[in-house]
Parts: structure tokens; C-alpha cells; sequence
């Protein structure tokens, strides 16, 4: 028989288990030295960049990663910890985290993350908010993609052109005009 303490603890697992699967990115943070405030200053900032962030208790954090093969984390669990749950572009995510550690001078310390099934550093969130945004990336792709893509219909452009010239003075040389005009 489970007790209603222990249905409760179940259903903070199965929340955190779902959100860290949907997400791309979980980066954990130390909040120790926030004020109520801040953390709703935080939260506000990452929400309008896709970003969920939740204070959760350890021991719950630990079942939900191993439930959904996340176990890279666990290593972070230690401490006060706060989950920034990344449900899109993760570049962006860590740059409004960092921003914040930094414009408001916070106390937060980045301990670790997962991208993936992969643990991160606090090192390696860095380099990741150094990245431009995911629609300069594509864009990026995009223009190298179609340059030579450019480039082969220009040449294919061309040849057709001269194929159509060659045809028209070969056909003019035959007597071709006169039949196409009559």
C-alpha cells in the first residue's frame, strides 16, 4: 500500500522524467543566495527563450535521469540544485542564463549539464552560449548549400543557352528559317 507522501514524490518523478525527456537540454545550476525575487526575475527570462526552471530535490532529479537515460547528471546532484529544462534552441538558453549570472551579478553557479545523453561542464555551457542562434546556423547552411547549387544552374543555364544558339544557326544553315517562317 503506498502512502499519499509517496504517490506525491512519484508524480514529481514522473514530471521531472517527462520534462527531461522532452527536452534537448537540461543544465543545472546552484541557486544558493537567490532571493525569492530573483528567482522569479530568472524564471521570467528563460521563459521567453523556451526555457523551464525548476527547483527540484535531488534524490527525485536522480530517479527521473535514470528513467529516461540521463544518468550524466546525476554527478551534478549535489546541493541545493535548480534544472533549466532547454526545450529549443540551446545556444540561446545558455546565453539568457549566463546573461542573467552576469547582468545582475548573481550568486547562481552553473554546476553541470546534459545535452542529450552527454554531460556537460560548466566550461562546455559556455562555449554553447558563445554560438550564434540556431536560425543564423541554418541560415549558414543554407547559404553554403545553395551557392554551388547557384553556381551548377548558372553553368547549366549556360550550356542549355549555347545547346539553343548551336541548334538555331544549324537549323538556319539548312534552310530552317524559311520552313519556320512559312
Amino acid at each position: 500500500m503506498t502512502t499519499p507522501q509517496r504517490r506525491q514524490k512519484e508524480r514529481v518523478v514522473d514530471t521531472l522524467a517527462e520534462k527531461l525527456s522532452r527536452s534537448a537540454m537540461a543544465i543545472l545550476t546552484d541557486y544558493r543566495g537567490l532571493k525569492v525575487q530573483d528567482l522569479t526575475a530568472l524564471r521570467s527570462r528563460l521563459r521567453a527563450v523556451g526555457v523551464e526552471y525548476s527547483v527540484a530535490k535531488n534524490t527525485l532529479t536522480r530517479f527521473a535521469a535514470q528513467r529516461t537515460g540521463r544518468e550524466a547528471m546525476v554527478v551534478d546532484l549535489e546541493g541545493p540544485t535548480a534544472i533549466a529544462f532547454v526545450y529549443d534552441d540551446p545556444a540561446t538558453a545558455t546565453r539568457a542564463l549566463q546573461d542573467y549570472i552576469r547582468a545582475a551579478r548573481s550568486p547562481l553557479r552553473i554546476k553541470g549539464g546534459v545535452l542529450g545523453q552527454q554531460r556537460l561542464s560548466p566550461e562546455e555551457i559556455s562555449q554553447i552560449a558563445e554560438l550564434p542562434p540556431k536560425e543564423v546556423l541554418q541560415g549558414r547552411l543554407v547559404g553554403t548549400v545553395a551557392g554551388p547549387l547557384s553556381s551548377l544552374v548558372g553553368v547549366m543555364n549556360g550550356v542549355l543557352s549555347t545547346l539553343v544558339y548551336v541548334l538555331d544557326e544549324r537549323s538556319k544553315q539548312l534552310g530552317g528559317a524559311e520552313a519556320a517562317a512559312s
